[in-house]
């Protein structure tokens, strides 16, 4: 994925898994999108 799209998708990810106490924790320690791996996984054809 590229940086640009990380804003977009760490806030869908923290909308529905924000209450999880972990990654509560993880976000708040560290709420700049770049400290956080994304990435996307693609089907074999």
């Amino acid at each position: 994925m590229t940086e640009e799209e990380r804003p977009e998708l760490m806030a869908a990810y923290r909308e529905k898994h924000g209450g999880m106490p972990t990654v509560s924790e993880v976000f708040t320690a560290l709420p700049d999108p770049a400290d956080h791996p994304v990435f996307r996984i693609h089907a074999r054809n």
